[in-house]
């Protein structure tokens, strides 16, 4: 029931409506995160602006999904619109990171210039523990989110840099049955985007985005995508 909930969630979400709640975020220098790539070929945070950044996903998307013209049409889906390169889970996954890349990237200026993320900008104890009650409220209010969102209670949290984390919930087994992967795309002003990767037993699944947005009092969860709300 789980997968097929996923599946349908995937692929029936509308986001025009999501985008057209967002203001384009203020002109200014967007922080690429070393993690935003989806080909070893193309390293995001050499580019210089946000049109060149989204021109390259267009391309690189091609190499994973044909059949959408490019981000915007990716983002306003359906997913099953697409012809994925072939029926592997990994590729499924990418496919998934792209659409939340993309709806990323299409939230800011394409005329802001972009640099590399840098030392000040990281994922934090507190911003995976506000991701994940935000999934646990949303799961309490929603039966499908219930049956969509990984959502659990403690766990450990292991980071291979500060741009890239996982929460595995501790059950002694290895690996353990859920995950969540937390990478971070992109930062602009008081603003995070991060990619969100669900595992269970080591195998990746549902890819959502979320729209983090700091704050003196720690900072919360100010949107997420796909959010069929």
């Amino acid at each position: 029931m789980r997968r097929k909930s996923r599946d349908w969630l995937i692929g029936t979400f509308a986001a025009a409506a999501c985008l057209t709640s967002f203001a384009l975020a203020e002109t200014g220098t967007v922080r690429i995160g070393a993690h935003f790539f989806p080909t070893s070929e193309h390293r995001y945070q050499s580019l210089r602006s946000v049109s060149e950044i989204q021109d390259q996903l267009n391309s690189d998307m091609q190499q994973f999904v044909t059949g959408f013209a490019g981000c915007p049409a990716i983002v306003d889906g359906p997913l099953d619109v697409g012809r994925p390169r072939d029926p592997l889970r990994d590729t499924s996954t990418m496919i998934q990171s792209i659409r939340v890349w993309c709806w990323a990237i299409v939230q800011n200026d394409p005329a802001a210039q972009v640099t590399a993320s840098g030392p000040s900008v990281e994922i934090t104890p507190e911003l995976i523990q506000g991701i994940i009650a935000n999934a646990e409220k949303l799961s309490a209010d929603d039966e499908d989110w219930s049956q969509t969102l990984v959502t659990f209670s403690g766990g450990e949290i292991t980071c291979t840099d500060q741009e890239r984390c996982r929460l595995s919930l501790l059950d002694g087994k290895n690996p353990p049955e859920l995950s969540v992967d937390f990478d971070l795309i992109m930062a602009t002003g008081d603003e995070r985007f991060i990619l969100v990767t669900q595992v269970i037993y080591g195998r990746s699944g549902f890819v959502y985005g979320v729209r983090w947005r700091e704050s003196e009092d720690g900072g919360e969860v100010s949107s997420i995508f796909p959010d069929r709300l």
